[in-house]
């Protein structure tokens, strides 16, 4: 790819400010992702960052902190380095905002497509085209693991466990795949060769001019297109439109879609929680699986009778 250097920019003469000039009164965001939940443990540990409605689980900054880098340190324990891409499917109950932050926390790449049917040719060539390195999933998904099973009827895709794969002719790039179980993820994961000093070392190389994301387009006009999205870019996004839709820095209560049927806000939502810790507080309500379009006003409006929602980032059609 090239890339256009700043300097090479004509900017129109009425620009007096712009990013590109180096002048703007609302500077861009600097933080990694993992560096931003770190600051807001530190700032703010017992402030409730993500609450999951579905069995009304509430997690703090310093418990997701905690929750994130045991996953993180078993990530590293299986082999997973800066710049591999973790396919993560969304059913993962209280477990889905640590996996985004374990994840992107050391520079792995988080990919969570939407598969269309029939499920095993989309998922087939996901994961060769992004050259996925694990896939993780969970048990209720049982979607995932019958396409996997009809990819190659001979693997072993085991429940609570990390099921390695080594040498299969369909997936060069896929090392493992981990399903959950109702256990959750603490008890799959944790590797306790993996030291703090280690993680700590790991974690300090990352940046956020690193990549972060791996978004798919609809596939309107033929087949689905992968963007790669740097954390900047990311964090940028969600605080630039926080600064816009809550410019007085009031508390914001915010709801969205579960992960099992909604992908970028969901995903936005769980990061603004922890970004913005310096001048308001974000609390991400994550609403309960629900039958897409027909379900979600259902669980809107229980989130915001529960809750006291302030704030929704929804679909026109909601």
């Amino acid at each position: 790819m090239d890339w256009i250097d700043c300097q090479d920019v004509v900017l129109p003469c009425q620009l007096v400010e712009s990013y590109v000039k180096g002048e703007s009164k609302v500077p861009l965001y600097k933080h990694s992702i993992g560096e931003s939940l770190k600051i807001a443990a530190e700032k703010k540990p017992d402030h409730v960052a993500v609450i999951y409605a579905e069995g009304d689980v509430h997690v703090t900054c310093i418990q997701l902190l905690q929750q994130v880098n045991i996953l993180a340190k078993g990530l590293l324990g299986l082999g997973v380095t800066k710049g591999d891409v973790i396919l993560v499917s969304g059913d993962h109950g209280e477990n889905f905002a640590t996996l985004l932050y374990a994840i992107t926390s050391i520079g792995a790449i988080f990919f969570m497509p939407y598969i269309y049917e029939p499920k095993h040719y989309h998922l087939k060539t996901m994961i060769n085209k992004i050259n996925v390195k694990m896939l993780i999933t969970n048990e209720r998904d049982s979607s995932m693991i019958d396409a996997l099973k009809k990819i190659d009827p001979d693997a072993v895709v085991k429940s609570g466990h990390v099921n390695r794969w080594v040498n299969v002719s369909e997936f060069p790039s896929l090392k493992a795949i981990v399903v959950g179980d109702d256990n959750g993820m603490m008890g799959i994961l944790p590797n306790p060769m993996i030291s703090d000093e280690q993680l700590i070392e790991t974690q300090s190389m990352v940046t956020s001019d690193d990549p972060g994301f791996v978004f798919l387009s609809t596939g309107t006009t033929g087949e689905p297109k992968a963007i790669l999205s740097h954390q900047s870019s990311m964090m940028n996004e969600i605080y630039l439109t926080l600064c816009r839709t809550n410019r007085h820095g009031k508390d914001m209560i915010l709801a969205v879609e579960n992960p099992t049927c909604e992908d970028v806000f969901c995903i936005e939502a769980i990061l603004a929680a922890v970004i913005v810790s310096e001048f308001t507080d974000i609390t991400c309500v994550i609403t309960p699986d629900h039958v897409p379009r027909a379900g979600f006003s259902d669980v809107i409006v229980g989130a915001m009778e529960t809750y006291g929602v302030t704030h929704a980032h929804i679909w026109p059609y909601v």
